[in-house]
């Protein structure tokens, strides 16, 4: 009797019209908690490297594993949450993300940390590709675009805000008790995951297409073109976050203003996501107000070239016009959003989630590439004639010439995007 009032007040609150945003919420804040991991190693670098006894290049790896892992899931994420119930899947990733942070907080060796960093990625991986599978579940097609814009500004205001956040957290407490307060906050999210989301959240939309076998939907999405060119794309764009704002931002940002404090420099690169924050659901509205999608990536991609070829070579500009030039990029670069909803228009619903967590898997798989990339090429480059506390310190010109890799990888985009198809904002009722 009791079990039966409980399934019928979920009922109620699932047939609800606002429990679709509910259930957003829900899973926004764990794309935000995802969004935060990615971006906290630059503020814990300078611990990290001391209590662990690492260089540039360990500190790379270190960042880099929790990409590694998290691209290589994007695609069974996908296949995941094609055929398995969403509340299921979403629960026990934030738990593993959950597990993660405490392995991290109590690491004793810097092998124990990357296998901490590992299990962070496994489990954040779920994150995004789980909220835009909800939202083409549960909102109107004509939505998807502003939706997930509108989630990653949200996503993006807290990890620039949290950012700072937790840079004067680190900076009061030390990393890792601020990293097992992390892992006490994505236990909630699991929790409040397996109480609001339904097992049957699908059956809520009537798909007419037929369902497709593993091994078929990933074929059949891996073996188009244009699938490919989108999803490398936005990797090309989202290296302005994983590889730029995440890590090398903050060490390069002290360089050029050594006179302002942590949390200032903290504050600093946040502006980045607070312009993809502002430019996300803009170019999701603007996109589909004109009917296309390639324009404003377009826009996009030439203009991060401009901004970020200033900030790195105009490194003695005033603190607050380097504020502007960092908000400017977040919202050139913030276009990446739009082949999310460019992914879900090139393919049927029925393999909809694996196409997504392609291009998701392509767009970070560029980050464990790219970053000890980076770092090889700043240790190529660096004197070496500079040594402070047994660790090279690197200058300004070092990382100007290091960083250039970011708008070179601009460049391949926006080749990609001169040779992607216009979808003109239809979803394709072909699989």
């Amino acid at each position: 009797m009791v079990e039966a009032q409980r399934e019928l007040q979920h009922n109620k609150m699932t047939s609800h019209r606002y429990y679709p945003w509910l259930v957003w919420a829900v899973t926004v804040s764990f794309v935000l908690f995802q969004f935060f991991l990615q971006v906290s190693s630059g503020v814990m670098a300078d611990g990290l490297m001391h209590d662990f006894s690492i260089n540039v290049m360990g500190m790379g790896t270190l960042t880099a594993v929790f990409f590694y892992v998290y691209a290589a899931m994007q695609i069974p994420v996908g296949l995941f949450f094609d055929h398995f119930p969403i509340r299921k899947v979403l629960t026990i990733s934030t738990s593993i993300c959950a597990l993660g942070c405490f392995t991290f907080a109590l690491a004793g060796t810097i092998t124990i940390a990357e296998l901490a960093r590992i299990l962070m990625g496994a489990g954040a991986a779920f994150g995004f590709v789980g909220m835009m599978y909800t939202v083409s579940v549960l909102f109107p097609a004509k939505q998807f675009a502003f939706v997930i814009g509108l989630a990653e500004m949200v996503g993006m205001l807290g990890a620039g805000g949290g950012e700072t956040i937790f840079a004067e957290v680190v900076a009061r407490v030390g990393w890792r008790d601020a990293m097992f307060g992390c892992g006490v906050i994505a236990s909630i999210i699991a929790l409040l995951m397996w109480l609001i989301i339904r097992d049957d959240i699908k059956k809520q939309v009537v798909h007419a297409e037929e369902k497709l076998s593993v091994g078929v939907a990933l074929k059949h999405v891996m073996s188009k073109g244009q699938a490919w060119l989108n999803a490398t794309y936005n990797g090309m764009m989202f290296i302005t976050v994983t590889v730029f704002a995440a890590l090398w931002s903050v060490p390069y940002l002290k360089l050029a203003y050594p006179r302002h404090s942590e949390t200032q420099i903290a504050l600093l690169n946040s502006m980045i996501f607070f312009g993809i924050a502002v430019g996300s659901p803009f170019a999701g509205w603007l996109s589909t107000k004109i009917g296309r999608r390639k324009p404003p990536l377009i826009v996009g991609v030439f203009s991060s070239i401009i901004v970020f070829c200033f900030i790195i070579f105009s490194s003695h500009v005033p603190f607050a016009w380097a504020g502007v030039l960092y908000f400017l990029l977040g919202l050139f670069c913030s276009v990446y959003i739009l082949n999310f909803a460019i992914a879900s228009e090139l393919f049927a619903s029925n393999v909809r989630a694996t196409a997504i967590g392609f291009t998701n898997m392509i767009c970070m798989i560029w980050a464990p590439i790219l970053q000890p990339m980076t770092a090889y090429l700043l240790h190529l480059k660096a004197s070496r004639t500079a040594v402070m506390g047994g660790l090279i310190q690197y200058t300004i010109y070092e990382y100007q010439w290091a960083l250039l890799i970011i708008p070179a990888c601009f460049l391949v985009g926006l080749f990609c995007i001169m040779l992607l198809k216009e979808t003109y904002c239809k979803p394709s009722s072909a699989s």
